[in-house]
């Protein structure tokens, strides 16, 4: 009977030991896990494997070929009967700059063997013709919940003006805040850009008696994107400035050429990298 409750007891105590070590080992892998957790909560994520979102109007959607410009596009001419949605629909052609940014993407991470259908992984065009920076909203939201964007680049007001006739730069521009307010919500970056200039006289949907105020419009909202970035610290693609209208850089009065397209996505790909997003 002593022999047995020798064994019992050093047994226990064996048993004892067994349980401490046991549980400062899960103490410890637990603090380890915990650690690594907020390790990873810290970094920031790398979304370099993700896609842009270039989100916006006609500009982004890389719209024309419709209304050419006297200066800019001598070779053609306005549809005699000025029916814009039947020549929309027969000779509409779309050049996007996401397709030059994304090439360039893909360069930077060497993924551009595949060319046009690697450009494709790296920047996505989201562009509605004719749409105001309120219409595009609930757009953006839809897109912005597909997840897993790079970074957002935003480009709208001028429809607010040129198509809806607002004139109230600060009106126009609280709706696009609205677009960057959405990115935030969803935790997408936001590249801010510049409205670009437009010859309203050379616009075709332009009023003569509004041609002047329309114009000083778009040139406040411009002001007022690039005032807003500076202040929320975003990056900025002045694309005011780096489209000048010309002959070099647009088709119409307002829609870049092709030319224009790869010049702007130059540009944002500038931004990006800046940022080192």
């Amino acid at each position: 009977m002593v022999a047995l409750r020798i064994i019992t007891s050093k047994l226990r105590l064996a048993l004892s030991f067994l349980t401490r070590r046991v549980n400062l080992a899960v103490a410890f892998f637990t603090r380890l896990r915990i650690a690594s957790r907020a390790a990873a909560a810290a970094a920031p994520e790398d979304r370099r494997s993700c896609p842009v979102l270039c989100f916006g109007d006609s500009i982004t959607e890389g719209y024309f070929n419709i209304w050419p410009h006297p200066e800019h596009a001598p070779g053609r001419t306005l549809p005699t009967d000025r029916t814009i949605n039947l020549n929309e629909h027969e000779k509409l052609l779309c050049h996007p700059y996401a397709i030059h940014l994304g090439l360039a993407l893909a360069s930077d991470a060497g993924d551009a063997a595949e060319g046009y259908k690697a450009s494709l992984r790296y920047a996505r065009a989201r562009g509605f013709s004719g749409w105001t920076a309120a219409e595009l909203l609930p757009e953006l939201r839809r897109c912005l919940r597909e997840g897993g964007w790079r970074c957002a680049v935003i480009l709208a007001g001028s429809n607010d003006c040129l198509m809806e006739g607002v004139t109230d730069a600060n009106l126009i521009l609280s709706r696009v805040d609205l677009l960057y307010e959405a990115c935030d919500a969803a935790g997408v970056p936001v590249v801010c850009v510049t409205n670009l200039d437009v010859d309203t006289a050379h616009h075709g949907m332009v009023p003569p008696e509004l041609q002047e105020t329309y114009r000083s419009t778009v040139a406040a909202v411009a002001a007022g994107v690039a005032e807003r970035a500076h202040a929320a610290g975003r990056p900025l693609v002045d694309a005011r400035s780096a489209l000048p209208l010309c002959a070099q850089y647009y088709d119409d009065s307002l829609h870049p050429s092709p030319a224009g397209a790869r010049k702007l996505a130059d540009e944002v790909h500038t931004a990006i990298r800046r940022r080192s997003w």
